[in-house]
């Protein structure tokens, strides 16, 4: 739910937000070994959530072909 107040938030949207809790919201907990991304991707940063959706939402809105 976190996820979807933070893309709510970023695209400025007002509208109502509907949950079917009747379906299963997925894994409970995952863990990710980010080591072997580590040692190919020299780069690699950490940022935080928000400033990844928002670096998807520009890349999906600066993307896409009409």
């Amino acid at each position: 739910m976190k996820i979807v107040e933070i893309i709510t938030n970023i695209l400025n949207y007002k509208g109502e937000i509907v949950w079917d809790n009747d379906k299963s919201d997925g894994r409970k907990r995952v863990c990710l070994d980010c080591t072997f991304m580590k040692e190919v991707l020299p780069s690699w940063k950490q940022f935080s959530m928000e400033e990844g959706i928002k670096d998807t939402i520009y890349w999906f809105r600066n993307s896409m072909v009409i």
